[in-house]
């Protein structure tokens, strides 16, 4: 493992716990805790599209500070590039889905619940 790779373990071996409530990580209180419990949430609108994007950003943040951490020349473990690729071909997944849902113009997820 190289140097610039050891210190991104050691950065995520010392990072917060994430967050039960929100998926998030933070210390001291959770910014959702006032969040209704799930019981009212199914009585109530999901925020579906908050939460995505919520996770979203926390994905494309994630891999964005790997991407500048990883040296062209690092060598990484099997199960980090296993990790990444099945990441790669998820979100990709994703994309591809909701572009054809939203081009289809049967269910636009665009404007969906935008009440």
């Amino acid at each position: 493992m190289s140097n610039s790779t050891s210190k991104w373990f050691k950065y995520l071996t010392e990072a917060s716990a994430l967050c039960e409530e929100c998926g998030g990580m933070h210390e001291g209180g959770c910014p959702m805790s006032d969040a209704p419990h799930s019981m009212d949430r199914e009585l109530h609108h999901d925020d579906e599209g908050r939460m995505a994007k919520s996770q979203l950003y926390k994905i494309a943040k994630y891999a964005m500070e790997i991407h500048d951490n990883i040296g062209d020349d690092d060598q990484l473990e099997g199960w980090v590039q296993s990790k990444i690729a099945t990441v790669s071909s998820m979100i990709g997944s994703v994309k591809h889905y909701l572009e054809y849902e939203y081009k289809r113009g049967e269910h636009s997820v665009m404007e969906e619940d935008n009440d």
